[in-house]
């Protein structure tokens, strides 16, 4: 996770940085959606074909799961002055943008999560909490990391961008 750099004092955009496991995962999915749609259109020639009304949009589906798989991110922009948090996930451009009002979070939150199965391997997780307008708990993701340090650092620099304090679990 990092903090990208902004012109505007009053907005920070907050970047998850993909994992290495993910591009790999993706990227099968990929080449095999391609695959596919290169076959069912006849640039690549196969012996035994479904028909084209399955392939194309099996080959399409896999081929864009695939890229968004492999090169998917997620960032999340703070904007003081608008007292808005919106966070969006997608490849190329959005698929989903989620809005929220700022006024809801009161506290940066670094949760520190070990795996059960293997107690050395540590996942911290950073998020903006505070209670929402109906009171209810309000609960923001802005990113995971590994790396205490790195979680530390980042979570005082927003910590700092918005005033709150934070809260270490």
């Amino acid at each position: 996770m990092r903090i990208a750099d902004s012109m505007d004092p009053d907005r920070m955009e907050i970047r998850a940085q993909r994992q290495g496991c993910q591009t790999l995962s993706g990227l099968p999915l990929l080449v095999g959606g391609v695959f596919i749609l290169a076959a069912s259109i006849g640039v690549l020639r196969v012996e035994v074909m479904p028909p084209k009304w399955a392939a194309l949009p099996f080959g399409a589906m896999a081929a864009a799961a695939g890229y968004v798989i492999a090169f998917g991110s997620r960032t999340v922009t703070i904007n003081r002055a608008d007292f808005l948090v919106s966070s969006w996930w997608g490849a190329a451009f959005p698929l989903r943008i989620k809005y929220d009002s700022l006024e809801d979070f009161s506290e940066v939150a670094v949760e520190k999560l070990a795996d059960p199965r293997e107690s050395n391997i540590v996942t911290f997780y950073l998020n903006l909490e505070g209670k929402g307008e109906d009171g209810d708990p309000a609960v923001l993701e802005l990113g995971e990391t590994m790396n205490e340090t790195e979680a530390e650092r980042v979570a005082e620099e927003i910590a700092e961008f918005l005033g709150f304090p934070v809260r270490y679990r």
